[in-house]
């Protein structure tokens, strides 16, 4: 086995000395502070580097009867509007507006007595020569050993760009909101006429043939009755569009809220209903447990809602070979009931489910419906607290 060696010439490593081992003691001490001055300036140089080149303006300001700034980072003085040199020592009654100087103050006067980070606000700031920027600004007061406010850290953050985009959004969707509603108005406004004009024929038809009837003859109770209850329906058919329009226009309806049988708001719906049942051919039945329930509520508003639900199910059940609706109710939670209006029809399409409950939304061909009902179900569920 082959090895080599190298041997070198090794100087002792000096020792420094220091005054106790003879040094001269002035020498040693100056250059010692002079280290330190050194090291703390690189890091005051590394610091301030850090400050002037953060995406923040930072000012800190004395806590006198003034409070003046007394060191300030390039972006502060430039949402100042104003170069750093000419804002040292000086005060907001200096340099700003007196309304924006009091207002600033006070703020102050508060993060000083709370004595913990202040979210104070967004400010738009504006410039004589400049455009406006928005401003998000925080307060924090600095405490000393003793716990007490030394001076104040004020954080500005230039949100102008987030706030001009929030702006496009808003924008954005008030454009998408008007174009929903203006489509949803062109829905209604190729049915609305005919939704009105259909039941005022109806009425007319039964009204002339009531008088023609009566000079002709003796009038029987059968005719009377089918006659009225025709009348009857289609004056309810605009008294409900004219209701569900006013709902949409969020007008209050002055009604006393008051407790009634769930059992005697059905009956009557199903009574405004009359023939509408009889023609349908859809075959009704219903949960006698619905005598156990109570509503607290506006009435009449109630018994429309009913009344809107079972004329949906009437319609879509007789589009099936053997139709029905089934009608119960059941109670999962104290105080409040679940009513269940089943029918045969086919349901609604997945893609039209939340379109279903929007203003002037229909399924149902040209002239049957205007799509309020359930959007005027839905606003009185919600003014009740249900779901």
């Amino acid at each position: 086995m082959a090895q080599s060696k190298l041997r070198l010439l090794a100087t002792p490593k000096r020792k420094k000395e220091t005054p106790e081992e003879g040094g001269d003691r002035s020498l040693w001490e100056e250059s010692r502070i002079s280290k330190t001055i050194k090291s703390l300036m690189a890091q005051k140089q590394f610091y301030q580097t850090i400050l002037e080149n953060l995406p923040l303006g930072i000012a800190v300001k004395s806590v006198g009867v003034q409070h003046r700034y007394t060191w300030i980072n390039a972006n502060s003085a430039r949402f100042l509007g104003k170069r750093e040199a000419s804002i040292l020592s000086k005060s907001d009654q200096e340099l700003r507006r007196p309304e924006e100087a009091k207002l600033q103050q006070a703020l102050e006067d508060s993060a000083k007595v709370e004595q913990s980070l202040q979210y104070v606000s967004e400010e738009k700031r504006t410039y004589p020569r400049r455009k406006p920027r928005w401003l998000r600004r925080w307060i924090s007061p600095m405490l000393n050993e003793a716990g007490e406010v030394e001076s104040l850290l004020l954080i500005e953050l230039d949100i102008t760009e987030l706030k001009m985009v929030e702006t496009q959004a808003e924008q954005e969707r008030m454009r998408y909101f008007n174009s929903k509603r203006f489509d949803a108005l062109a829905r209604m406004a190729g049915g609305l006429a005919h939704e009105i004009n259909s039941p005022l024929m109806i009425i007319d038809a039964h009204a002339r043939r009531l008088k023609k009837t009566s000079e002709e003859k003796e009038l029987l109770k059968g005719e009377v009755q089918s006659a009225s209850d025709r009348i009857l329906h289609s004056v309810m058919r605009i008294s409900d569009l004219l209701l569900s329009l006013r709902g949409f226009s969020k007008e209050v309806s002055e009604e006393v809220p008051q407790a009634f049988s769930l059992r005697s708001g059905l009956n009557e719906a199903l009574k405004v209903l009359g023939s509408r049942i009889q023609d349908s051919g859809v075959e009704l039945s219903i949960d006698p447990a619905l005598d156990g329930y109570e509503l607290y509520g506006k009435k009449t508003e109630l018994i429309r809602v009913l009344y809107h639900l079972m004329l949906n199910g009437f319609d879509a059940a007789a589009k099936h070979r053997e139709p029905y609706v089934k009608i119960y109710a059941v109670s999962r939670m104290a105080g409040f009931v679940d009513i269940c209006i089943l029918d045969s029809g086919p349901g609604i399409p997945a893609d039209l489910r939340e379109a279903v409950l929007d203003p002037f939304f229909s399924t149902k061909d040209l002239g049957k419906g205007v799509g309020m009902g359930l959007s005027y179900c839905k606003g009185v569920i919600d003014a009740h607290g249900g779901v």
